[in-house]
């Protein structure tokens, strides 16, 4: 009798422990500064620059709060200003060379990132949001 209670207490144990639900595995968000960004999508545009160009990226360094990047033609630079969910890049300065490739891009990037008031993270995607929280650029995390 006592083994048949164990069996019957085992088996009971065994198919509540199978209808416990267990947390999603889940990607960690990515930190917003100190990472290499992708630029992956320009309004509702996907970005795929020319094989023969770099591709446009964009890192924040909270030491002096300065945004450096690649615009498709240019280095780009600047401060910017982080509180919470908000985010303000500019003043935004950037080499000036003339390009075969790239400067069409590079123009509707710039006038985006003037544009950016705000962020959120969702694993290794990066969307930056202007003031009505709609997006404007997508990026994802690089092992650059």
């Amino acid at each position: 009798m006592s083994r048949l209670l164990h069996t019957f207490l085992l088996g009971s144990s065994l198919l509540l422990a199978a209808c416990i639900p267990r947390p999603q595995s889940s990607t960690p968000d990515q930190p917003l500064e100190n990472t290499y960004w992708k630029l992956t999508q320009l309004g509702t545009d996907p970005v795929q620059p020319d094989t023969r160009m770099r591709e446009p990226y964009l890192q924040l360094s909270p030491e002096q709060q300065r945004v450096t990047g690649f615009s498709g033609c240019n280095l780009l630079a600047g401060q910017y200003q982080l509180t919470a969910r908000q985010l303000h890049l500019g003043p935004l300065i950037s080499t000036r060379m003339a390009c075969m490739q790239g400067m069409a891009l590079e123009s509707h990037y710039i006038q985006a990132l003037e544009q950016v008031r705000g962020w959120q993270i969702s694993g290794h995607t990066l969307t930056l949001l202007d003031a009505q929280q709609q997006p404007l650029l997508q990026f994802e995390e690089s092992n650059k």
